[in-house]
């Protein structure tokens, strides 16, 4: 429990002892509700107790566990050297083509800009193309110039229109990266403690890699034999950016040490279906609707918190189907072994609830 620098009194508690302040002042003073001093009084009781509340609040933007926002920012910066992930713009395909075949190459600039309808977002091209003389299209990466997970606006409008070009988009943009939450940002700073100049320890690999990528939700490191180190990484949206930026940042010459061989890939996914039936007390039939929406968000929670290489035990589903009104849980599960390599990941979810026929 985080301390408070000015003990936290109510309204009342204050007033009582500003009053008694005031009769050590005025010996002769009587409280009248109404009365000028009264008043007085009380305005400056609320004032001390907003005061109070500030100067708790402002200790508590000091703590990492409850600092916030900006507050927190600057707590990692000044204290750890850490800065919040800003996140990624996130891309997609775009089709670029020729309404006629011409006789020379069309060649389409890095950069090339392009709008989208009302004239608020816009993506630009990655790397530039070339449209050979007699052919008509190229097929390129486009990235959003917008800092989110994913987006579906179209950007099919150049800015400066070449001759016969047409652009159509393949796909909605993915790939990007929301901007690192405070909770996101707590744990890296928590793993972070670990960092040395290089990697090696196992906490600094999972550092390293938690900072490559915000999308990024575990890591799991381990040595299969000396000098080899597997970094296992999972994300609801792998993809080949992601790989490339954590093998990059892990096989940086400022972090890797000279002896280790980094290998590092996505974890697999290991579905795990899960079917129930709750058995519920004569008394709370009525509320078998409210316990299975219960049971299911608790399920739900429960793989949300899952981790690489982490089993799932049958007690675990049954305290997470456990609740007020359940008698008993009719189910077929046996422990699941997850392996260093794998995440368990939600499946099937068929939850459904039976009144129980015990008598009493």
């Amino acid at each position: 429990m985080l301390p408070n620098l000015a003990q936290p009194l109510s309204f009342k508690e204050i007033l009582k002892q500003n009053i008694e302040y005031i009769k050590q002042i005025i010996p002769d003073y009587t409280p009248v509700v109404g009365d000028n001093i009264m008043l007085t009084i009380q305005a400056f009781s609320y004032r001390e107790m907003l005061l109070r509340e500030f100067i708790n609040y402002e200790v508590r933007g000091n703590f990492l566990d409850t600092a916030e926002e900006e507050k927190l920012d600057h707590l990692a910066e000044t204290l750890y050297g850490i800065y919040r992930l800003q996140g990624s713009k996130p891309y997609a395909k775009m089709r670029f083509y020729l309404l006629k075949p011409l006789l020379y190459d069309v060649i389409i600039p890095e950069g090339y800009e392009l709008l989208e309808d009302t004239g608020v977002f816009s993506s630009f091209l990655t790397q530039k193309i070339v449209i050979p003389a007699g052919e008509t299209e190229a097929v390129a990466t486009v990235e959003l110039n917008r800092i989110v997970a994913s987006s579906k606006v179209k950007t099919e409008i150049p800015v400066q229109p070449l001759p016969y070009l047409k652009v159509e988009q393949l796909e909605d943009f993915t790939g990007g990266g929301d901007v690192e939450s405070d909770d996101e940002l707590k744990e890296r700073i928590r793993v972070s403690l670990s960092n040395k100049t290089t990697a090696g320890a196992k906490n600094t690999y999972i550092s390293f890699a938690l900072r490559a990528d915000e999308r990024i939700e575990d890591v799991f490191v381990y040595s299969p034999v000396a000098g080899v180190v597997r970094v296992i990484y999972y994300s609801k949206t792998v993809d080949s950016l992601m790989q490339q930026r954590v093998e990059e940042t892990l096989n940086s010459s400022e972090n890797r040490p000279l002896t280790d061989k980094v290998e590092v890939s996505p974890a697999k996914e290991i579905y795990i279906d899960i079917e129930a039936v709750l058995v519920v007390s004569k008394y709370y039939v009525a509320d078998m609707a409210d316990i299975l929406i219960e049971a299911r968000r608790k399920i739900e929670q429960l793989f949300e918190k899952t981790q690489i290489a982490k089993d799932i035990t049958k007690a675990q589903i049954i305290s997470a189907l456990m609740g007020e009104g359940v008698e008993n849980i009719e189910m077929k599960f046996d422990d699941i072994k997850i392996g260093t390599e794998e995440i368990a990941i939600l499946g099937e979810l068929n939850i459904s609830t039976k009144e129980s026929e015990d008598e009493y």
